[in-house]
């Protein structure tokens, strides 16, 4: 392991030193609950379960609109693998942390960035960004 590795990997233990076990076991079940129903495609149960602030950014069906569009583009994907791209932000509001993910799926592979708030014990999706260019479908 290199230099640069150690360190994001010392700083990826720092950071979750700051969240007691309990706590960083409720993150780590919310961004899996995320990806299980991601690829059940249960958007509507997504959204329902959500932060606040992400239902307050969008509608339900705007949101479900954009996870079939991801579908759409990038077809059926493989579970996600964490990427060494974490970053977290205590305040007043919670402890929120943005995991970066990679997924290897049928037209792609795709960088995803997933944010959980965790809030009075409880881990809520706040955000989910994906950026992938899908290989094109045409033949020629």
């Amino acid at each position: 392991m290199d230099h640069k590795s150690l360190l994001w990997l010392g700083l990826a233990v720092l950071t979750a030193g700051c969240l007691g076990g309990a706590d960083a076991k409720k993150v780590d079940d919310a961004q899996q609950n995320f990806f299980k129903e991601k690829a059940a495609r249960a958007y509507s149960q997504m959204f329902v379960e959500a932060a606040p602030e992400l239902q307050k950014s969008t509608t339900s069906d705007q949101f479900v609109a954009t996870m079939q569009a991801f579908d759409d583009a990038f077809g059926q994907c493989q579970p996600p693998k964490k990427k060494l791209d974490i970053h977290t932000n205590a305040d007043s509001n919670g402890f929120v942390t943005s995991q970066g993910f990679t997924q290897d799926c049928e037209r792609a592979t795709v960088d995803e960035t997933l944010t959980i708030i965790l809030r009075n014990g409880l881990a809520q999706v706040q955000g989910f960004e994906y950026h992938g260019t899908p290989k094109s479908s045409a033949t020629g």
